[in-house]
């Protein structure tokens, strides 16, 4: 998903075609949305995609994981668009005139440069697919394939009767992945976040 991301980040910032404006404003328009109005088609969709592909139907992760990169490919691709347009255009016109190819320039020179936005993307997008409770509740239904969030309505007896330090504790665990990714990449996501541009 990321990969796909990159690339089409890097086509709409540095290529010109027909439809381009036109694409970058559906994408926006549709993520201007909450992810609830399209539960109706998401709920229909994936079980008639289960009828070819038994891995990614209904009550699978498979299904879930497309859900969510779907989801959060278009915000993502314009993120990344907005922090290659902060790359110097001369960097592309250079390497071609060494020679490269629009592959390769972006494979060996945009890339590298790119680390933090893509670093921000995987982050911003294992938070808001972890912390997901909607979606997931919606597509599985077997008790062993609930996520994480999902598994904490499980201490919910009743109304009433609700073990709080259960739910409390188990909050907590549930947090300690987040955490553990987050700290340590800070940095980069406030920077890919920003659309930090190149020093020096």
């Amino acid at each position: 998903m990321v990969t796909i991301t990159c690339l089409a980040g890097y086509a709409l910032s540095r290529f010109r075609f027909g439809g381009r404006r036109g694409l970058m404003i559906a994408i926006l328009i549709l993520n201007v949305f909450p992810v609830i109005v399209g539960m109706v088609a998401i709920f229909t969709t994936i079980p008639q995609l289960g009828l070819y592909v038994s891995q990614l139907g209904l009550d699978s992760h498979g299904g879930l994981i497309l859900v969510y990169a779907a989801g959060s490919m278009g915000i993502n691709t314009l993120m990344v668009k907005a922090y290659i347009d902060t790359i110097p255009i001369e960097l592309d016109e250079s390497a071609r005139v060494d020679g490269a190819s629009p592959w390769q320039t972006f494979r060996h020179i945009i890339f590298p440069i790119m680390r933090p936005i893509v670093i921000t993307i995987g982050v911003l997008s294992f938070i808001a697919s972890y912390g997901d409770f909607v979606i997931a509740r919606v597509l599985l239904k077997s008790a062993d394939k609930l996520t994480v969030m999902v598994g904490l309505q499980l201490f919910q007896t009743d109304r009433f009767d609700q073990d709080f330090g259960m739910i409390t504790a188990g909050a907590m665990i549930a947090a300690i992945p987040v955490i553990l990714i987050y700290i340590p990449l800070q940095r980069y996501v406030i920077d890919g976040l920003t659309a930090g541009s190149i020093k020096g």
